[in-house]
């Protein structure tokens, strides 16, 4: 690394990860978003917002698993 570069920040700084609660609790999300997600997302793993929205849109395509 050349002097005066900054190190990358790490992944979790980079793309937040959160709890399922954290994230059924955000503004970013509509009523039924949140519904949908409550039912998609597992009580023990964290997510970006990112990966939550994307969860929404293959639900909406029929691609959930």
């Amino acid at each position: 690394m050349k002097k005066g570069e900054q190190e990358p920040l790490p992944e979790t700084v980079q793309n937040p990860v959160y709890a399922k609660q954290q994230i059924l609790e955000s503004k970013q999300f509509t009523p039924l978003e949140k519904d949908v997600l409550s039912a998609l997302l597992a009580d023990n793993e964290r997510y970006t917002i990112d990966k939550a929205k994307q969860m929404i849109e293959e639900f909406a395509k029929g691609e959930a698993n």
